[in-house]
């Protein structure tokens, strides 16, 4: 039953990847990621900002095969109103780098977020999940997004499920 849910998941993850154009995925890191949060002693909660979630089909397929919950917003304000509206805490936040928001002083929607979420004190790890990887720009948003504390940021599928079990796993 186990093998079934782990190759379920990362069937999953290999038709994302393939929708964003990549060729294949770190089977053996899919294997690592998907048993150690099956291996979580509670259910876990995401909360996943994007303004096009349709896009993220995929991925929230696989995470529903880990049986995390996930919420979908498609704003920064709504990512903060649902965070105080809701009973039960999110364990991380996934967020696109960009959406088409006013931001404060951030070069992002995502960094915006992520500076609004550490001044309310709202410390759940952040992962920022984008669409294309292009070189020198992606090293820089990276060490940007490590820097403003955010546990990372993926392009890919298998890159994007690596962060979010450490950030569900590791205290």
């Amino acid at each position: 039953m186990l093998d079934r849910v782990v190759n379920d998941y990362a069937t999953q993850l290999e038709a994302a990847a393939a929708a964003r154009g990549a060729v294949g995925i770190d089977r053996a890191s899919t294997r690592r990621s998907a048993l150690r949060v099956i291996d979580a002693s509670e259910q876990k909660r995401v909360l996943w900002v994007d303004d096009q979630p349709s896009h993220n089909f995929r991925e929230l397929a696989a995470l529903a095969k880990l049986q995390v919950e996930v919420a979908s917003v498609t704003s920064t304000p709504a990512v903060l109103a649902r965070i105080k509206d809701d009973d039960e805490p999110f364990d991380l936040v996934i967020s696109d780098w960009s959406r088409p928001e006013p931001t404060t002083d951030a070069p992002s929607a995502g960094i915006d977020l992520l500076r609004m979420l550490r001044r309310e004190n709202m410390a759940m790890p952040v992962v920022f999940y984008r669409g294309a990887a292009d070189g020198p720009r992606r090293h820089a948003r990276s060490a940007m997004a490590l820097a403003e504390g955010a546990r990372g940021e993926a392009v890919r599928p298998d890159e994007l499920f690596s962060l979010i079990a450490a950030g569900l796993t590791d205290p």
